[in-house]
């Protein structure tokens, strides 16, 4: 079993064969979660979910992928976002 979770924990780019936003690094614990910085916009329209170029601007296959799209709080942000 450790070598399957090692093998796993070495992958870099992980997307699910695309349909995820890429993951740098797998990490097998919550000790240090960090959020992809990776998006697509789907709005829902009257003919259904549809994938928006223009507004997403992709720069990795589908997605949007730049650090900037990670915003970082501060301690004094917390818990107003706790409270939501």
């Amino acid at each position: 079993m450790t070598c399957v979770l090692n093998k796993a924990a070495a992958t870099t780019n992980w997307d699910a064969g695309g349909i995820e936003s890429p993951v740098a690094k797998l990490v097998l614990s919550n000790d240090d979660p960090q959020p992809s910085p990776c998006y697509a916009v789907l709005p829902l329209t009257a003919k259904g979910i549809i994938y928006d170029k223009k507004l997403t601007e992709p720069t990795q296959s589908v997605w949007n992928c730049n650090p900037k799209n990670v915003v970082h709080l501060t301690a004094a942000q917390q818990p107003q976002l706790n409270a939501l």
